[in-house]
């Protein structure tokens, strides 16, 4: 994710997983090597969404839209 341009990566914890001994050490070495890298930043989503925002604002942050999907063809097999 930090070679990626723009990229984001989303941490998600549960507290009936994330409250654990093992789990919260190991959150605990992610964290210390997330710090390693120059650059990073830390937010919340709410704080992604304001970023987003503005950046909608200004006409800075492009819009993709998906295909529409294809109607999924049924097949009977012998």
């Amino acid at each position: 994710m930090y070679e990626e341009d723009g990229a984001c990566y989303v941490l998600t914890l549960h507290p009936f997983v994330s409250g654990r001994h093992v789990t919260m050490k190991t959150i605990d070495r992610l964290i210390t090597h997330i710090k390693g890298f120059d650059g990073v930043w830390w937010t919340t989503i709410e704080g992604v969404t304001a970023h987003c925002e503005k950046l909608l604002a200004e006409g800075r942050l492009p819009i993709k839209e998906s295909p529409l999907p294809e109607p999924l063809q049924a097949t009977r097999t012998p």
